[in-house]
Parts: C-alpha cells; sequence; structure tokens
C-alpha cells in the first residue's frame, strides 16, 4: 500500500510541478506583454506630434490603434494558454496511468481497441504506449468539449467527481475558453453560430454578437489565466476524496 501511495503522490506531482509554475507565467507574460505594446505604441504615436491640439485630434485613432495591437496580443496569448490547457491534461491522465493506475488494473481498457499490432506495440516505448491509452480512453468518453472528455476520463480512472456544482462551472467556462480558441485560429476572432450553440449562455451577453469581433481585454485575459488554478483545486478535490477512500493511516 505504501508503495501505490508513493505511486500516487508522484503521478501528481510530476505534472503540477511541472504545469502550475507555467500556468503562472502565462498569467504575468499576458499582462506586462499587453502593457508594453501599449505603452510603446501611444509614446511612439504621441512623441511625433508637438502640437497638443494635434494630439488630441488623433487621440482615438491611437488608442484604437493600440486596441488592435493589444488585441493581437491577447489572440496569440489565449490559443497559446490552451495549447497548455490540452498539453496538461494530457499530461495528467499519461502520468496518472503510469504511476498510479495502470491501464490493466482499469475496466475501461478491456474495451478499448487499437489499431496498432501486437508486434507494434512491443516496439514502442513505455511513454508512447501510455500515449496511446490516453488517446484511446479520451476517444471513448468522448463528451463534445475538451473538459467534459477530461471529466469523463478521470471518472474512468478512479478520480470520481466531489462537487457537482464545481464541475458545471467548470465546465462552462472551459468550454467557452475551447470556443473562444477556436474563432481566433478559425475565424480570425468573429462569433460564428458554433460558438454560440456550444456557449448559449452566451446569447444573454450584449457584447457578443454572431458576426462580431469577440471582445478580448487584459481582463478578459486575467479572469481566464485564473480558472485554470480552480481547475487544478478541483482535481486535487478529486485526488483528495480518492485517498480519503484507499489511503490508510499508520
Amino acid at each position: 500500500m505504501d508503495k501505490d501511495r508513493d505511486n500516487e503522490i508522484k503521478a501528481i506531482r510530476t505534472v503540477f510541478d511541472e504545469y502550475l509554475p507555467r500556468f503562472n507565467n502565462i498569467l504575468l507574460d499576458t499582462r506586462f506583454i499587453a502593457l508594453a505594446v501599449v505603452h510603446t505604441n501611444v509614446d511612439r504615436i504621441y512623441g511625433s506630434i508637438d502640437n497638443a491640439v494635434g494630439r488630441e485630434g488623433i487621440r482615438n485613432s491611437a488608442l484604437r490603434f493600440v486596441e488592435l495591437e493589444g488585441y493581437t496580443v491577447f489572440k496569440f496569448s489565449l490559443t497559446f494558454y490552451w495549447a497548455e490547457i490540452e498539453s496538461f491534461i494530457d499530461a495528467f491522465l499519461k502520468s496518472w496511468l503510469t504511476y498510479a493506475k495502470p491501464p490493466a488494473t482499469l475496466e475501461i481498457f478491456e474495451k478499448i481497441t487499437f489499431a496498432q499490432s501486437v508486434r507494434e506495440f512491443e516496439n514502442l516505448t513505455r511513454s508512447e504506449v501510455i500515449t496511446l491509452y490516453v488517446q484511446g480512453l479520451k476517444d471513448k468518453v468522448r463528451a463534445g468539449s475538451e473538459i467534459k472528455t477530461f471529466f469523463a476520463a478521470l471518472d474512468k480512472v478512479g478520480l470520481s467527481e466531489c462537487d457537482g456544482d464545481e464541475k458545471k462551472n467548470l465546465e462552462r467556462t472551459f468550454t467557452e475558453l475551447q470556443q473562444i480558441r477556436n474563432i481566433m485560429v478559425h475565424k480570425s476572432g468573429i462569433v460564428d453560430k458554433r460558438m454560440i450553440t456550444a456557449c448559449p449562455w452566451l446569447k444573454s451577453r450584449p457584447e457578443i454578437e454572431v458576426g462580431k469581433l469577440y471582445p478580448l481585454s487584459i481582463e478578459v485575459m486575467q479572469d481566464y489565466g485564473k480558472r485554470i488554478f480552480d481547475l487544478t483545486d478541483h482535481i486535487l478535490d478529486r485526488l483528495g476524496k480518492y485517498a480519503d477512500s484507499t489511503w490508510t493511516v499508520e
């Protein structure tokens, strides 16, 4: 039991020790890059205008220019941020299946088949095999969005949910974030019907409209940035529930 517990702790620390600093850095980088963009462009534009009246005359144009530059920064920051979230999800599942719950011990994997032959499997590294298991698990429990699929996968590997309301709030937040990422990458930030269908609650926000640019700002970016720590807290709650039911106190 002690060895099992040590492996489970290793599975947790392996991922959290790597990703928590990375998420924190994204938060800081987004804020400071945005500030740098704003100040650099304002100084450049205003510095070339000596006449105070002239400066006031171009104020709106300058601010609009800065807004567009800032939007580009936010767009790329958010896209990178979502990629890190996806990477974190896969890394956590890989670590859990490597150290804590080997696939052979879980019923769900009896129902999953792979395209690779036995010989091909034998030629794979352990890491490559676990990667295939993670992908097979996610495909088996696919649930509409990446976050819902992740939660469904956690349920199947022994980490059942703790708080239903918290889970729903996280699903809503990260489904929305995934949709924002999608329109940034594929629609240049223009809200489409697919986004509204996936996130019907957005209909109540008048600033969000199909065919219009999604309103990104530094406040929006920082709010989404902080939500990742709500997700990691939720995972820790699941781990705590798991530990209470499986670990023995000596």
